[in-house]
């Protein structure tokens, strides 16, 4: 493995250095080619990133300047009615719970 590794380096070293110097026309499309590719691949990987880490980063350093939203619940409003429901159920309890005469 570590052998197919370094002969990869070694003839993408070598396509470069022809690259450079303009030795032979057909390796140097080679590397134009697949430095192209690595371009692309890497537009595409920042983009793909970049839309991954919208979805999942929820907190950002202008969100400060947010305008805060009203609540679509009133809490006080409904702890009262609980409160107000609980008092009627418990008073319908102690009516049902005392034996009828």
């Amino acid at each position: 493995m570590q052998q197919e590794t370094m002969k990869y380096v070694k003839q993408q070293w070598s396509a470069l250095v022809s690259f450079m110097g303009g030795e032979d026309k057909k390796k140097k499309r080679e590397a134009i080619f697949e430095m192209a590719l690595f371009l692309v691949l890497g537009i595409l990987l920042g983009i793909t990133l970049k839309t991954e880490a919208v979805r999942r980063i929820t907190i950002g350093f202008n969100d400060y300047k947010l305008a805060s939203q009203k609540n679509a619940y009133d809490v006080e409003e409904m702890k009262k009615n609980l409160d107000a429901q609980a008092q009627s159920d418990q008073a319908a309890q102690v009516d049902n719970s005392q034996p009828q005469q």
